[in-house]
């Protein structure tokens, strides 16, 4: 009695499906009868001004003019339509083209490469690169050669996202599942150690998941593709717990389970060893529901019972899986409740090493005169007897020029090979001005290290398009050092 009370009690599966204008445009770009997704998309054209909605709409609209194009010629949006085409197929061309170079450099140094979600439907079927708009490139390499990976790509001059230097990323590779690089203008790689989220499988399912890939060709580059049931499986990992920010997702999902020899007792075997019963059941519900796919009878009941068999785990994904339209002030707060859980989960699962932080003191007023030049690096050499490694203090006293904003100051010591200890800072005032930091701190210096760098490092990745206020908030700031020395403390 009290299982049948609490199992009517869990939400419904009806309850975290996509509502109003964005379920019509989810159905306009899946449905499979042409007449009947026309008249959704002409429905959806008569009731929402193109100019108002935002970029997760844009990403449906581009799928939903690379079906019907011209057929939708006698709306007066047309025109509209055919320039956020042409635009979003640009932006993603020419990020794709950023990206090809660093596709073959990695499959020359021997690197395997596995396309997954919208590069993995491109890469299977290249009919589907026009149909696509987005604009990072999602690939994984086993778990093992995420270093050499990463080593190929900061070779060709692509940046981890977020500010920090490439050194100080090889410290936390070993248990990074992703990592964000970007080149250029548009460059954009997602690199991933492991095609899931934490909590989604592990490695034994990992390294079952790369037996099974497929051979398949990406711009011209020789990669690997998950088999069908693994790419329906990636593409709900990550789209169905992200409230629908995107859901161009459900359009990669649609193209994954029509393939000829999908399996879908073998995708639900998936689903149970990577626990993800709920936004699949979810997902599907909702593809066969209101999208008239054909998901055969009982996938999405067999999906359901599983997940309400954990019922504590069937709420948190069905959190994480409704669209936030569904949302009131308590959804928002159970949703980042559960998030927040998510993310100490998945720390304890990869714990971090944690980062060296040196000690920084803010100094007096600087001197009126500073005949020190403006660097964003400053070496200390280290003496050729000493060059043995071991532990050295150091203390340097460092002047910074600073915008009118409040942020944060970031500097990174460094030797030419190896990261050994951050250097962070805040300014909380909007005032502009000069800032006197005194830095000390004892450093592990690797042998043979030939000097210890003071750099300077962006709060966050700054690219050539951003503009003036973001670069005063987050670029890397010039420095000059007032005083600067090492003492050895330890010798080996």
């Amino acid at each position: 009695m009290l299982a049948a009370v609490a199992a009517a009690m869990l939400p419904t599966l009806r309850s975290a499906f996509p509502i109003g204008a964005h379920d019509q445009l989810i159905r306009a770009a899946t449905v499979p009868d042409e007449d009947e997704a026309l008249r959704v998309a002409l429905r959806w054209l008569a009731e929402n001004d193109i100019d108002a909605v935002t970029f997760r709409e844009h990403r449906l609209l581009f799928a939903v003019m690379d079906r019907f194009g011209t057929r939708l010629a006698g709306h007066a949006a047309y025109p509209r339509l055919v320039g956020l085409q042409r635009m979003l197929w640009s932006r993603a061309a020419m990020g794709r083209r950023e990206v090809e170079p660093a596709l073959g450099r990695l499959v020359a140094e021997g690197v395997p490469v596995l396309a997954i979600k919208g590069a993995a439907r491109i890469a299977s079927n290249r009919s589907n690169a026009r149909a696509r708009s987005g604009w990072d490139t999602d690939i994984a390499v086993p778990r093992g050669r995420m270093g050499d990976a990463f080593d190929v790509l900061v070779a060709d001059g692509w940046t981890p996202r977020g500010g920090p230097s490439p050194h100080y990323v090889r410290t936390h590779l070993g248990v990074m599942r992703s990592l964000n690089l970007y080149r250029g203008r548009v460059g954009d790689i997602d690199l991933h150690g492991s095609p899931f989220h934490p909590g989604h499988g592990g490695e034994r399912e990992d390294e079952a998941l790369w037996r099974r890939t497929v051979p398949a060709r990406l711009d011209g580059h020789a990669v690997l593709c998950p088999a069908p049931e693994d790419s329906l499986a990636i593409a709900i990992g990550h789209g169905g717990i992200s409230a629908h920010e995107h859901s161009d997702w459900m359009v990669d999902a649609v193209a994954f389970m029509s393939a000829p020899e999908f399996d879908w007792d073998f995708f639900m075997q998936i689903a149970d060893a990577r626990s993800l019963q709920t936004p699949a059941a979810i997902a599907l519900a909702y593809l066969a529901g209101q999208c008239d796919q054909p998901v055969p009878a009982g996938v999405v009941a067999t999906l359901e019972e599983a997940a309400r068999s954990s019922p504590l785990a069937h709420v948190a994904g069905h959190l994480l899986a409704r669209p936030r339209e569904r949302e009131g002030l308590v959804g928002r707060l159970a949703r980042r409740a559960v998030e927040k859980s998510r993310k100490r989960a998945s720390q304890r699962a990869d714990p971090l090493p944690p980062d060296r932080c040196l000690r920084v003191r803010r100094g007096a007023a600087p001197p009126l005169q500073v005949s020190a030049p403006l660097v964003t690096e400053h070496a200390l050499e280290l003496p050729a007897d000493g060059r043995v490694g071991g532990a050295w203090h150091l203390r340097a006293v460092i002047q910074v020029p600073v915008p009118s904003v409040a942020r944060r100051i970031e500097l990174e010591v460094n030797t030419p090979d190896f990261h050994l200890a951050r250097v962070r800072a805040r300014k909380w005032d909007r005032r502009a001005g000069t800032l006197v930091f005194s830095i000390e701190g004892m450093l592990d210096v690797p042998e043979q290290a030939a000097s210890v760098i003071l750099q300077a490092r962006p709060a966050r990745l700054v690219r050539p398009q951003d503009g003036p206020a973001h670069a005063a908030r987050y670029a890397a700031l010039p420095f000059r050092v007032l005083a600067a020395e090492l003492t050895r403390t330890v010798s080996r």
